[in-house]
């Protein structure tokens, strides 16, 4: 993990779930910012918010960012999304 700092606009986290990161344990977040024309999903720490190495990144449309699932009652959903957007997913499921 390398603390890096963002270049686009923040937008926001997600909540913090646990993933496998090469081949360890760690909570993770997905971090939003504007990229150009989109929006960058990040993994990030879930601890020190410092960002993954390994490619754990994806620029997506604004479309795609406005029309992802959105539960008032559960965050995870819109967790596991992003993290599935970036080639991760909870350690928790299959």
């Amino acid at each position: 993990m390398t603390a890096k700092k963002s270049t686009g606009e923040f937008i926001g986290y997600t909540i913090g779930l646990e993933c496998w990161i090469n081949n360890r344990l760690k909570m993770v977040k997905c971090e939003y910012t504007r990229a150009g024309d989109g929006v960058r999903i990040h993994a990030v720490s879930g601890h020190s918010l410092g960002r993954f190495d390994g490619g754990h990144s994806k620029v997506i449309s604004k479309e795609e960012f406005r029309n992802r699932p959105d539960d008032p009652y559960d965050d995870i959903v819109e967790a596991i999304w992003a993290l599935e957007q970036i080639g991760l997913s909870p350690s928790g499921l299959p």
